[in-house]
């Protein structure tokens, strides 16, 4: 995981004008970002029952709060940046990957029949969507008209009933995940035949 000094560089090098993020990072984000915060709007998304602090905006008061008067025709070039990853800067500094428009249609799409996914794929999501591996196949699923179950964190004995409760066809997890996956007790009972990748 990061340190404060590289999600404050983050935030800099992109030049963020909103922070959206969950509750869990609240300190995290708040310590890094510091004078952001009192420049920009930030959100917070709550994952659990934790209270906002006094100085957090609701994600819907925010949206309520816009005039949308005026709507304002933005035009987006396929080369335009979509997204910057940032990398673990295990070595240097994280670096900034941009990623276009363009690239992630792409990516869409070639990914489909290279991972074999049919129209209406139900794919599960345990990985962090702010993963490039995580992220395409989301967008892969979308591009066949398919279900993306999303999973925070990861849980054997959930996973292997979400198997089976959702039908899912497809999911990307980590060997040690894997391993995990196989030493739930029950793992040989449920059925998976809808698990094709």
């Amino acid at each position: 995981m990061q340190n404060v000094e590289d999600i404050r560089y983050n935030f800099e090098h992109a030049r963020v004008s909103a922070i959206v993020y969950e509750s869990t990072f609240s300190d995290l984000v708040t310590t890094a970002a510091q004078d952001l915060l009192e420049k920009h709007n930030h959100v917070i998304i709550p994952v659990d029952n934790d209270s906002h602090t006094s100085t957090d905006n609701n994600f819907q008061q925010l949206i309520d709060e816009q005039d949308d008067s005026e709507i304002e025709d933005i035009i987006i070039n396929d080369r335009d940046v979509a997204q910057i990853l940032y990398t673990s800067g295990t070595i240097s500094r994280a670096k900034g990957d941009e990623i276009s428009h363009l690239s992630l249609y792409l990516c869409s799409l070639s990914s489909p029949p290279s991972l074999d996914f049919k129209r209406d794929h139900r794919h599960l999501v345990v990985l962090p969507t702010f993963h490039c591996a995580a992220l395409a196949l989301c967008l892969s699923t979308i591009q066949m008209a398919g279900c993306i179950v999303l999973q925070k964190g990861f849980n054997p004995q959930i996973i292997s009933q979400l198997f089976v409760a959702e039908k899912i066809n497809g999911t990307a997890l980590l060997p040690i995940m894997w391993e995990n996956l196989l030493q739930v007790t029950d793992i040989t009972q449920g059925d998976y035949s809808a698990l094709t990748r």
